[in-house]
């Protein structure tokens, strides 16, 4: 994998993983401001079906008013993707980290 951000393997269903980054994002004060099923967009546009695969768009939302300039763009700050998907036997997570992306 791309050293875009931080990797980790967990050994958990991937369900279970889903609901845990919610509730982790929430508790350290990030919001979800969107939520995609790769899976499903694939199969509804390609009718290929592939593993399970959610990207989570996190963002902190006492700074988000800071986040969107004043001609009312959003900058690259916001959001951080949280990418969830399955591998065999495990489901990895993988926190896109925009500051690593730009060394």
């Amino acid at each position: 994998m791309i050293n875009d951000g931080f990797t980790k393997e967990l050994d958990i269903p991937f369900e279970i993983s889903i609901d845990m980054m919610r509730e982790a994002l929430k508790k350290n004060g990030l919001g979800i401001l969107t939520e995609t099923e790769i899976n499903q967009k694939i199969r509804e546009k390609l009718g290929i079906d592939m593993r399970k695969y959610v990207i989570m768009g996190a963002y902190y939302s006492t700074n988000a008013n800071e986040a969107i300039l004043p001609e009312g763009i959003i900058n690259h700050r916001l959001p951080c993707n949280v990418i969830i998907y399955e591998d065999v036997n495990k489901t990895v997570l993988h926190v896109y980290d925009r500051q690593v992306s730009y060394r």
